[in-house]
């Protein structure tokens, strides 16, 4: 008792309570952050750990206690109308604050005096007297007002600047609103403990009516009385009791019940099962209802074929728009034969209309233009479109875009007029990328698939890819030969991260991938980026996506691949080019790609890339000349034809603009142009590329033929004579930029109707009713387009 008494007699020392690295030990002072800066790596981590220890007793995760400190945090950045990160990203960066110094706290005592332990001692000093950083990773962008920028540059040098008068009367503006949300979310919370507690004793009269009325001969009539705030509340009962509902004889024949079964690729059999299941189960009579077999496949394909009609005539064609098809091989497994199947979409930047997947067969003596023409042509005249198309959009195939026999040119000669050429972007930045992997010499496998990625799919579980990593990521200094190239790359790399962030929705999967890892391997100074890493795919040649995510993955994992035997994935060799056509394809080729599905931005974003693939040439030079080679090929969107769509560009500067205007005007020719003269043979040729250099300019590439797209859309050029700054507000600007959504540059659309094609082939019964099933379907993804929504878009609409 008295050696116990002792130690509780014993007085905590100054000395004692130090924390080893960070001075003076932790007290109910650091429980709040204060100052008139933004708050110190010292200050966040004393706050943290204060609330940690406190956090002990109340059993908090240290995420809990992130947030708590996060709050003391975000108002000086208020202050100073600074724009942050995401509450998950800045969380993460306070436990990794933590983590970072708790290493250095478990340092042996024995080895504390050491002089490698005072110079870690002395760097961490100087680490935690520097600002805790949370801002946006573009927020010298964002930030428009002078001071609030010079403040954050102050809080990321020297921090002598502080919050003025100003700020402080913001600061307390925003404590006032502070308050105000607070106590909203209180009087939240109170209503909604009083709605639980109205739907907890309704539910108890509910479970026990049977019981207490079962025993109203012993125990008497004794009503159960509910307090009058409770049933005052019961409206806001959660429960669900189920439905009465009325099902007829016919339920089958139902259009949404018919869509939705042939979207979900039921059979009928299948259908009939399920539907005679959910009434028997709801205590009906399945007897009453037609719920047969053959009652389900009948009624299927009879509505259906009414639903496509229906669409059909209902369907109003655009004034302007663009053709889209594409084709693919398919096997018919109720022929048992392989058949070609062209798909043949119509429309513009807002919507996109399938109308078609016909049937041919390759290899006959009929030119492969003049099938896709005369297929394309049929179903044209069928939609009554054949005056909408103005624009053609393709894959850059030998039997799309040949000089003669190609499908573009029979394509016009059946229309009887000449059409715009927009070869799809994608495949053009395909057709790039191919080249400069090409030339890299990577492997010299002719094979149909990459062998390297085929490596690295087979032994992907042997390489750790976890989210505890440490990735190989870009390394800007080791490509840099001089300080020039190095503030070039700096360059690029900011812009490139800044355009993947910008990107809010993709339209696949493996788009949004690309992006993530573009902003992982980029991005070194958000370390607290989360990833995972996908399970390689396919890794076929012609999947030109692959390609890219398998080479930035690879690179990616370069530490984890050299731990396992050499040549189990790459060799050394191999990993250096794959690491140089990464660099090319992150810094460069991505932000191109990202942007490309603007037709408006497309002659500007083009000329940009070549210019940027002549500077490449400080950095490698055998991966410039590879791009501008293959690039030289594909000026779709420098031809003059295009241009004019550069004076719609919100990025294209004014002065840029003034000049492409006064270039028309010059270039104005005395009759409309019909058809383009600078095309191969006949008008309706393919159009020709021009001769750029480093110094060409949009207004440069201005010709006679540019007055064609004006024509084509019949454009109002008034605008054309007013001062730049004015045309924003210009009826006939605005007029004529609402008709450039008819030009679309990209043939995704052509793809997702393969896509979908290839899906339904084999649950049709006849030609016809294939066609029937993929207007149905395609109509119902429009209406709901994701099935884990409970409500179609046209109801929510409505509401």
């Amino acid at each position: 008792m008295a050696e116990s008494s002792e130690k509780c007699d014993h007085k905590e020392t100054r000395q004692s309570a130090e924390v080893f690295g960070m001075g003076a030990g932790i007290t109910q002072a650091d429980a709040d952050i204060t100052g008139s800066r933004l708050p110190t790596n010292n200050q966040v981590l004393r706050c943290y750990m204060f609330h940690q220890r406190e956090g002990l007793q109340l059993n908090r995760t240290k995420y809990e206690n992130a947030k708590i400190v996060l709050k003391k945090i975000i108002p000086f950045y208020n202050k100073g109308n600074i724009p942050i990160i995401t509450e998950k990203k800045a969380c993460e960066k306070i436990i990794i604050l933590f983590q970072k110094n708790a290493k250095l706290r478990e340092l042996p005592v024995d080895r504390r005096s050491s002089i490698s332990a005072q110079a870690k001692i002395k760097e961490t000093e100087i680490e935690l007297g520097r600002t805790f950083q949370i801002w946006a990773q573009n927020a010298e962008v964002i930030i428009k007002n002078e001071e609030d920028l010079k403040f954050l540059q102050s809080m990321k040098t020297d921090r002598a600047a502080s919050f003025g008068s100003w700020d402080k009367k913001l600061a307390s503006q925003l404590q006032r609103k502070e308050a105000r949300v607070k106590k909203q979310e209180k009087n939240r919370l109170l209503a909604q403990q009083e709605c639980e507690l109205s739907t907890s004793i309704t539910c108890t009269v509910e479970i026990n009516s049977s019981e207490r009325s079962s025993s109203s001969e012993t125990e008497g009539d004794i009503p159960f009385q509910v307090p009058a705030e409770a049933a005052a509340k019961s409206h806001c009962r959660v429960t669900r009791t189920g439905t009465t509902a009325f099902i007829p004889h016919n339920i089958l024949k139902s259009p949404k019940i018919v869509s939705l079964a042939t979207r979900m690729k039921l059979s009928p059999s299948q259908q009939a099962a399920f539907t005679q299941a959910i009434i028997e189960e709801s205590g009906g009579d399945a007897s009453k209802v037609s719920v047969s077999y053959a009652t389900a496949d009948r009624s299927r394909r009879t509505v259906n074929k009414e639903i496509s009609h229906t669409i059909q005539t209902a369907w109003a064609p655009p004034k302007f728009a663009s053709l889209h098809w594409d084709s693919k091989l398919m096997i018919n497994k109720s022929k048992n034969e392989s058949e070609e199947r062209l798909a043949i979409a119509i429309g513009n930047n807002k919507d996109i209309k399938l109308l078609g997947v016909p049937a041919y067969k390759p290899g006959t003596d009929q030119r492969s233009g003049d099938i896709i023409a005369q297929a394309t042509v049929q179903l044209l005249q069928s939609w009554n479109c054949v005056d909408s198309v103005v624009n053609m959009t393709f894959d850059t195939t030998a039997s799309n875009t040949g000089h003669v026999t190609a499908a573009c040119i029979t394509l016009q000669q059946s229309l009887g007029r000449a059409l715009l050429w927009s070869a799809c972007r994608h495949h053009v930045g395909e057709l790039i990328l191919t080249q400069v992997f090409n030339d890299l010499n990577v492997e010299t496998s002719k094979s149909g698939e990459y062998m390297i990625f085929s490596r690295f799919k087979k032994h992907f579980d042997k390489v750790p890819h976890g989210s505890d990593e440490t990735l190989s990521s870009f390394d800007k200094c080791s490509v840099a030969s001089d300080s020039t190239t190095l503030a070039l790359i700096t360059e690029w790399q900011e812009k490139a991260v800044a355009v993947a962030e910008a990107v809010v929705q993709h339209q696949r999967e493996d788009y949004k991938e690309f992006t993530e890892l573009c902003l992982l391997y980029l991005d070194n100074v958000d370390k607290s980026r989360s990833f995972k890493f996908h399970r390689p795919g396919a890794v076929h040649k012609a999947r030109w996506m692959a390609k890219i995510l398998y080479a930035i993955k690879v690179v990616l994992l370069e530490k984890q691949i050299s731990l396992l035997p050499k040549g189990t994935i790459t060799t050394v060799t191999q990993q250096l080019k794959l690491r140089n056509f990464v660099n090319f394809v992150c810094l460069i080729y991505s932000r191109w790609w990202i942007t490309s599905t603007s037709a408006v931005d497309a002659p500007w974003h083009d000329l940009c890339l070549y210019n940027e693939l002549l500077k490449y040439s400080q950095v490698d030079t055998d991966i410039s000349n590879s791009g501008i080679s293959a690039l030289n090929r594909h000026l779709w969107y420098l031809c003059s034809e295009m241009i004019p769509l550069a004076l719609f560009s919100d990025i294209v500067s004014k002065s840029e603009l003034q000049y492409l205007a006064e270039k028309l005007l010059t270039t104005k020719p005395a009759t409309a142009v019909i058809v383009p003269s600078y095309r191969f043979d006949t008008g309706f040729g393919k159009p020709k590329c021009p001769v750029i250099t480093s110094t060409t300019r949009l207004g440069d590439l201005i010709s006679v033929d540019s007055w064609f797209i004006i024509h084509l859309l019949e454009m109002n050029t008034e605008f054309l004579h007013k001062d730049v700054d004015s045309w924003p507000g210009e009826p006939s600007f605005l007029a004529s930029k609402a008709k450039t959504v008819a030009v679309n540059v990209v043939n995704d659309s052509a793809e997702r109707a393969v896509k979908l094609s290839s899906d339904y082939l084999d649950a049709a019964r006849s030609e016809q009713h294939y066609q029937n099933i993929l207007q149905v379907v395609e109509a119902d993804r429009k209406q709901m387009p994701c099935l884990r929504k409970r409500k179609r878009q046209s109801d929510g609409d409505d509401k």
